[in-house]
């Protein structure tokens, strides 16, 4: 006799284990404080992961081009998340994956920022470093980012404010 099996909802497995599930940027924004020339200037980027980004990876943000701040492996940066989560939550703690210092390179405006935990997926994260600005006028450079290591995501356009809040 003929069996017929009917259609059943398989339920996905709990963060980065749901089949075909793909790490990718679902934000990446970044934004400045000041257009003004020769300023010190914090810069901020955001982004919101699909999948979870493991331990031993790096953020790595380049095109900001123009900055007159030399290059330095101990930029510092603050991290923070999304102030919906109580600060004594497992989800505002998890802003400690990130490095508090980044590499910075000036010839690329490449700022790379080692994961040091584990970042967790649908969670808005800011983070927020100082260049000091060009001496003169320029048009906003295009921004990429990028996450290497044991979690990978291409090298992406990141989305810019508008404005005077677009980066250098």
């Amino acid at each position: 006799p003929l069996q017929i099996i009917h259609p059943t909802r398989v339920v996905p497995g709990p963060d980065n284990t749901a089949p075909l599930l793909i790490l990718d940027l679902r934000e990446a924004r970044i934004a400045q404080e000041t257009p003004s020339a020769s300023a010190n200037n914090t810069i901020s980027f955001t982004l919101v992961a699909r999948a979870g980004i493991q331990n031993q990876s790096s953020i790595v943000i380049s095109g900001l081009t123009g900055s007159l701040t030399p290059d330095s492996l101990h930029l510092p940066v603050e991290v923070a998340v999304s102030s919906s989560f109580p600060a004594n939550s497992s989800v505002a703690q998890s802003a400690a994956s990130f490095a508090r210092t980044g590499r910075w390179s000036q010839a690329d405006g490449r700022l790379q920022v080692d994961i040091t935990g584990y970042v967790l997926p649908g969670v808005s994260y800011t983070l927020r470093f100082r260049l000091l600005n060009p001496d003169r006028g320029q048009r906003p450079p295009t921004v990429y980012i990028q996450v290497k290591g044991s979690s990978q995501v291409p090298t992406t356009r990141m989305q810019t404010a508008g404005g005077n809040g677009a980066p250098l």
